[in-house]
């Protein structure tokens, strides 16, 4: 409880009625022995067990209370529905806390107003310099007196034509002046007539009487609501901006309150039905682990520690099974709600339906299968708990399904799933169980493939000798018609042997690269010094000139160390993209503007054919600015005088957004294109300008896999090439 608030052990023999509201349920929880004769209840359980209507008077007010959170004692008065009749009475309402942090109202039974009782003769004297406009009025609305206030407020013109006449609505005049008599108390938002602005009033009206003269009249407080009306405006448009910023980036909205000790599910949005079939209210109240068992879903460890935890946290991945359609990968973000000592009391979230944003390892597991992409069977990463955390070209031509934070065992038959979760299990114990010589027999599904029709194939599971990455687990897919157990055993040798190769070889390029970029970096650092002549002039005009050639070319060629380092870096799966929400108009201009200046002087025309209104993407925004770049410089190079580059962007009806880079330069021949997709490999080099390592595309295309975006590309000798470039719609956020 607060501590302002009576002890209830001080209110229970108190003279007047006291009791304790819990707003939340709508009841009262206790009450005094003179709040039981006040009730017209007999004891405390017939009083705990007395229902209030959601639009009783008194709810209203305590719920307001609570939602305004201001602590100590405030006296408000509130018609009382008891059973002898509504009954106007004045409460000392304080805010308090119920267990787990709930709302509750302590109210207190007070003595009638003496400012009530006053005499009309001396009212002006009490409220002539009360810093709030006070008129008084008979019960026709003529006036009999206003204080400075609302002389000011009014500039006089009540005296001339009275309520009515100051409403310039007569009928309103009417309506309110036969309430107060009526109940009272009237209220209402008015709006004062002839005024210059016009000003908006909230007008409450309260019934007096003379006790000498037994004289009826009418009090009238005037508050200027025009302000206060222009803030709840804009906060009204506020929060329907973050509501639509939050049904933006989300599909639903979730809440979750502790109650009778754990965590339950308490608030769920429309969303979470259209994405999962599963209507919403069906899991008020339950557990996560309840819902989860309820549906056959399978809870990952990264999700039970986040909700054990009290941090923020960000796209984990949930895989929701619905009955009648494939699985969905929900990717599920939260943060705390705190009670008043610190304690979790729950969480609020959102969520939306998509790939799996995985971080850390996963992230460097999903980059480094690229190392299997050009072989022509399947290939899945899976993660210690056995889910997909990336696939090969050929898994993700195979499965119709969202292979990221998908579990293995759930591709493949359900009689199979058992033995795949055992093979999974052998190969992350410690020290790891011995490879199977066989590997087991899988079938895929009819419904889990692309082209349709189910698929057989011999099953192996490896460890991924990778020392920075334990637990990481390779999944190969071997025909089962055509491939002999004893070729297949002899291919995972080679594989196990290349790997170990490529990260040496990562070893030495990463040493190389530090080693070149530090008297790179001294290089560029003294040229830049000469040329700007910072310590006086050189002397002879042609050292400025070699100074500046010294500059261009230490730039150019810690472009291609960087270049260099990055695929060898996503060759090993150590690179680590930032995904975020990356606004795509601003960063195609951005690109555009940064390679003009090379197209101008090149002779060559470069345009941006983009839709007028493009959805942001989640991506890497460094790697996605570094695609572009790479592609329109390409394009450049390889572009002829008087020849055109275009970068276009465009989301189609399904939800992916296409970026495509354009030109109308030599062009390719599928050899030449061949040659230009491997690292180190070039097309035409002797037709285009400047020169280069043959990174540009290979790192292109490894850049946007890591991005989870589909490379394309499509080139004819004299024709030009065009780049295409297509981000899923589980990549695109709603716009």
């Amino acid at each position: 409880m607060s501590k302002t608030a009576p002890s209830l052990d001080a209110l229970q023999e108190a003279p007047h009625a006291a009791w304790l509201f819990d707003v939340r349920r709508r009841r009262i929880s206790w009450g005094n022995k003179a709040a039981l004769s006040f009730w017209q209840e007999e004891t405390l359980l017939d009083l705990i067990e007395h229902d209030f209507d959601p639009a009783d008077p008194m709810v209203l007010l305590f719920e307001s209370l609570a939602r305004a959170g201001e602590e100590g004692a405030r006296l408000h008065h509130v018609t009382l529905d008891l059973l002898d009749g509504p009954k106007r009475a004045a409460l000392t309402c304080r805010l308090v806390h119920l267990d787990e942090d709930q709302p509750g109202v302590l109210a207190e039974l007070a003595e009638k107003s003496a400012a009530l009782t006053g005499r009309f003769s001396r009212f002006g004297e009490m409220v002539e310099n009360a810093p709030l406009p006070l008129s008084l009025f008979t019960p026709s609305g003529a006036l009999l007196y206003q204080n400075k206030e609302a002389e000011r407020l009014m500039q006089a013109r009540a005296a001339e034509s009275g309520l009515a006449g100051l409403l310039g609505d007569a009928p309103l005049a009417d309506a309110l002046l036969e309430k107060a008599q009526r109940t009272g108390t009237a209220s209402r938002l008015v709006q004062l007539s002839g005024m210059t602005p016009r000003l908006t009033c909230r007008l409450t009206l309260r019934k007096i009487q003379d006790p000498e003269t037994d004289t009826p009249a009418l009090v009238a407080l005037w508050r200027d609501a025009g302000g206060r009306k222009t803030a709840l405006s804009e906060a009204a448009g506020d929060a329907g901006e973050l509501q639509a910023l939050i049904g933006t980036v989300s599909d639903f909205t979730w809440r979750m309150s502790r109650q009778g000790g754990a965590l339950r599910i308490t608030e769920l949005s429309d969303g979470f039905e259209r994405v999962t079939g599963v209507p919403a209210a069906s899991l008020f109240g339950l557990t996560l682990e309840e819902a989860a068992a309820q549906h056959g879903v399978t809870l990952t460890g990264e999700l039970l520690e986040a909700l054990a935890g009290g941090a923020p946290w960000r796209d984990i991945a949930l895989v929701w099974p619905p009955s009648d359609a494939e699985d969905v990968t929900l990717l599920i973000s939260a943060v705390p709600r705190r009670g008043r000592d610190g304690r979790l009391k729950g969480w609020t979230g959102i969520g939306r339906a998509g790939a799996a944003q995985q971080t850390g390892a996963a992230q460097a597991s999903s980059s480094g299968i690229a190392l299997f992409d050009t072989l022509d069977l399947p290939v899945l990463s899976l993660g210690a708990d056995g889910h997909v955390t990336g696939a090969n070209a050929s898994a993700r031509a195979l499965f119709n399904l969202p292979l990221p934070g998908t579990p293995a065992d759930r591709l493949f038959g359900p009689y199979e799933a058992s033995a795949i979760r055992k093979e999974i299990a052998g190969k992350t114990a410690s020290p790891p169980l011995p490879p199977r010589e066989t590997g087991l027999s899988v079938t895929v599904p009819a419904g889990h493939t692309r082209a349709g029709g189910e698929k057989r194939f011999h099953l192996f599971i490896m460890a991924w000798p990778h020392e920075k990455e334990t637990g990481r687990l390779l999944c190969f897919l071997l025909n089962a018609a055509d491939t002999d157990l004893h070729k297949a055993e002899i291919m995972r040798r080679t594989l196990k042997d290349a790997e170990r190769a490529l990260k040496r070889k990562s070893d030495v390029t990463a040493n190389i690269a530090h080693e070149l970029r530090t008297p790179l970096n001294a290089i560029l650092g003294f040229s830049e010094i000469m040329r700007d002549a910072r310590f006086g002039p050189l002397g002879n005009e042609k050292y400025t000139g070699y100074v500046e050639n010294i500059h261009k070319s230490g730039q150019h060629l810690l472009s291609l160390i960087n270049d260099f380092l990055d695929l060898s870096k996503i060759e090993a799966g150590g690179f680590t993209p930032d995904f975020e929400q990356v606004e795509l108009a601003p960063l195609l201009s951005e690109c555009v503007d940064l390679m003009s200046q090379s197209a101008a002087s090149q002779k060559v025309g470069l345009q941006l054919d983009k839709e007028e209104k493009l959805p942001p993407l989640v991506a890497d925004r460094r790697s996605l600015r570094q695609i572009l770049l790479n592609l329109i410089s390409n394009a450049i190079k390889f572009t002829l005088e008087g020849g055109d580059v275009t970068l276009s962007a465009e989301a189609d009806d399904a939800g992916n957004v296409t970026l495509r880079v354009a030109d109308t330069g030599t062009g390719m021949d599928a050899e030449e294109l061949a040659k230009a997709l491997e690292p180190y490999g070039q097309g035409r080099s002797g037709q285009k300008r400047g020169g280069g390592t043959g990174l540009g595309l290979p790192l292109t295309r490894a850049l946007c896999e890591a991005n989870h975006a589909a490379f394309a590309i499509h080139s004819e000798p004299g024709q030009g090439t065009e780049v295409t470039i297509t981000f899923p719609s589980t990549q695109v956020l709603a716009g």
